[in-house]
């Protein structure tokens, strides 16, 4: 697992088997990053946002649907913020 600043995405996985993270994550809160983790875990084994995924992922956090939302809804970064 490696983080990066990723401008587009909070995080994917590659096809090596690794996690890339967007730093500005660490500014979210700690249900969010469990989110984006245990969600791009489970491309490892499944790749497809599909019936399969759902599943899995209402398994391992059953209100990811409110985490997701919780994250959409406040941009990670803003292109008039200066860093």
């Amino acid at each position: 697992m490696s983080s990066d600043h990723i401008r587009l995405t909070d995080g994917y996985h590659s096809t090596e088997h690794k996690i890339w993270l967007n730093l500005e994550l660490a500014k979210k809160a700690e249900r969010c990053l469990e989110y984006i983790l245990v969600h791009e875990c489970l491309h490892l084994i499944e790749r497809h946002h599909n019936d399969r995924f759902l599943f899995l992922l209402d398994k391992h956090l059953p209100n990811w649907q409110q985490t997701r939302h919780e994250l959409n809804a406040a941009p990670l970064v803003h292109e008039g913020w200066s860093y």
